[in-house]
């Protein structure tokens, strides 16, 4: 084995067991996969309601006989 794979193995090891004491959440944010929210989604309010050219009835079967 060479110290390359010893290395590999060493870090992969100390990752798995840094698993077992965090959550999921930590982990991605201490990689820099995710960040901390700035504001909260209820702040948001609801999204601007769009028209619809056909209602999802429809659209349900419509896809229901294309079967």
């Amino acid at each position: 084995m060479t110290r390359a794979h010893a290395s590999i193995i060493r870090e992969t090891v100390t990752e798995y067991d840094s698993m077992s004491t965090t959550s999921a959440l930590e982990r991605l944010l201490a990689q820099g996969r995710i960040r901390q929210a700035t504001l909260r989604l209820v702040d948001l309010g609801y999204p601007p309601s769009a028209p619809h050219d056909i209602s999802i009835s429809d659209a349900l079967s419509d896809q229901r006989s294309e079967r």
